[in-house]
């Protein structure tokens, strides 16, 4: 008997009740039994090829994509930029002096991890409050007071109340703080004589003031103004320049000595806050 295979693309679309049909006219079909027998074990076997086709999920395999490398799209100069980059100067600080008075440093500046500390003489606070509070109202008389015998009597004086080992180093300590919260302005007033900084912004009360450095750029301080402070240091500037603060007339923009000063005088929810710019005589 020639038996003629079915390919399997014409296998899966066999039908059940055709192939049953067909084992059934072989059935009726004048052959030998063996031949019949044969026949229908081929057909039964076609049938469950063909189901099992059916069940069966064709997997098609995925084709990779080819790898193609990008292509830098940098400039030559870049890339000289990169095969030589521009060395930088790493400091980790640095210390200068900003007053000195007969080779004693009376105030310095020590710029460390991206902070200034302004570093001052170490007096006793209470003495210092003392001194100013007794040598003020005649200061406001006369302003030469503070270069007179009478201020280095009065400290005498003060430091035996006090129970300090008095010396001439200590005086000039003292004189340091008198001409800078008397005669200048405050704990700012050794930012304000530092040549290397370019601005400083007080952006309120209890809050470090922040300063622009032509070498590090913005940095903040180690000062520390209070709300009495700011307000008293905004003061001073109005008074320097003839000019008035009240609530009705709060801002102050003036230029004193080789800076320029845009302030606000606080009010009620309005804070108190102040911008120094250096501009040059």
């Amino acid at each position: 008997m020639h038996t003629k295979f079915i390919r399997e693309a014409r296998l899966s679309g066999l039908d059940k009740q055709e192939i049953e049909e067909i084992i059934e006219i072989i059935k009726k079909r004048p052959k030998q039994n063996t031949d019949r027998e044969i026949a229908k074990r081929f057909f039964r076997a076609l049938f469950f090829a063909a189901e099992k086709l059916k069940n069966q999920k064709i997997i098609i395999p995925k084709i990779k994509k080819a790898y193609t490398p990008k292509i830098p799209t940098k400039t030559i100069e870049e890339i000289k930029k990169l095969e030589n980059p521009p060395i930088k100067r790493v400091i980790k600080s640095e210390k200068y002096p900003l007053l000195v008075s007969k080779n004693i440093v009376l105030a310095s500046a020590l710029i460390q991890r991206n902070k200034y500390t302004l570093i001052e003489p170490l007096v006793n606070k209470n003495l210092i409050k003392y001194i100013i509070k007794k040598i003020s109202p005649k200061y406001k008389k006369n302003k030469n007071v503070l270069e007179s015998e009478l201020l280095t009597k009065l400290i005498n004086k003060a430091t035996k109340k006090f129970k300090i080992d008095y010396s001439e180093e200590l005086n000039k300590k003292i004189r340091y703080f008198l001409f800078r919260d008397l005669e200048k302005f405050g704990k700012i007033d050794p930012l304000i004589r530092d040549q290397r900084i370019e601005k400083i912004i007080c952006d309120g009360e209890n809050r470090p003031i922040q300063i622009e450095h032509i070498r590090y750029g913005r940095i903040i301080t180690n000062v520390i103004l209070n709300e009495k402070e700011i307000e008293d240091t905004i003061l001073k500037f109005a008074s320097v320049s003839d000019q008035k603060l009240d609530n009705k007339n709060p801002e102050l923009n003036v230029k004193i000595e080789d800076f320029r000063v845009i302030a606000t005088l606080g009010f009620k929810k309005i804070r108190s806050k102040f911008v120094i710019k250096k501009e040059g005589p």
